[in-house]
């Protein structure tokens, strides 16, 4: 019988399988899955992550200035947060964003 899986169960698995070293024949192997099936999900989340891309739209965030006797500034997304602290480098945080962003 074939199992079923949704879409998030499919990125989980797919995130797995990055993490691993094995080859997808391999893989798919271990996990009883088809190789069919794995390049179709693979297909699928990536059309539908590159449609989300596509339909993000960005703000424009004025910083104010921040002296070293005030809280840090805390950005907060999903799983992870980033703290900027006065004196930090702004092409660092740029590009730590762009990352993040990448990778979510």
């Amino acid at each position: 019988m074939e199992r079923k899986y949704s879409l998030q169960q499919w990125e989980q698995m797919l995130n797995d399988y990055e993490k691993s070293d094995l080859t997808v024949r391999q893989w798919c192997q271990s996990q009883g899955i088809a190789k069919s099936a794995f390049y179709y999900w693979m297909k699928r989340i990536k059309q539908n992550n590159n449609s989300i891309e596509a339909n993000t739209q960005w703000a424009t965030l004025s910083m104010p200035v921040h002296s070293p006797d005030k809280e840090p500034i805390i950005l907060k997304y999903k799983d992870f947060s980033i703290e900027i602290t006065d004196g930090y480098d702004k092409d660092l945080l740029t590009d730590v964003i762009a990352v993040v962003m990448q990778l979510c």
